[in-house]
């Protein structure tokens, strides 16, 4: 092999261990979030608990994987924006509805939906994540 075939192979390489990895490590950050998200859904309607069960807790892990995120296509990169942008709009619902209950709040069915909608984005941006992760392997 000549010098410039030996560099491209393993810039290759390492290409491809960061892309793999980062699937990898984002797609364990997500399943978190799906947890999260699966479980307050599971909460009973108009039961009223602490507010802090209620509020569902994004990975700093995600929220900094800015530098992971850029290697990968933009639909799911896209969509990881969407989920952490929706369960942010969630928590600060939760955190200032029905103030009269101080340090409880409950969910109805229109958060429910909101939850089943955030469910739904995770649950495909897993998937298209271990795609990434099953085509590189």
């Amino acid at each position: 092999m000549e010098d410039y075939e030996v560099r491209d192979l393993m810039r290759r390489s390492f290409d491809y261990g960061r892309k793999y990895g980062a699937a990898w490590d984002l797609n364990v950050e997500i399943n978190r979030l799906v947890a999260g998200i699966n479980q307050r859904s599971q909460v009973e309607n108009y039961i009223y608990l602490p507010r802090d069960r209620l509020v569902i807790a994004v990975p700093q892990a995600l929220r900094s994987s800015g530098n992971e995120m850029v290697r990968l296509a933009k639909p799911p990169r896209d969509n990881v924006a969407e989920l952490i942008k929706s369960v942010d709009e969630f928590n600060a619902i939760i955190d200032t509805t029905d103030t009269r209950h101080r340090d409880d709040a409950c969910l109805n069915p229109k958060y429910k939906a909101d939850l089943a909608k955030m469910l739904r984005l995770g649950l495909g941006i897993s998937a298209a994540l271990e795609k990434i992760r099953d085509e590189e392997s």
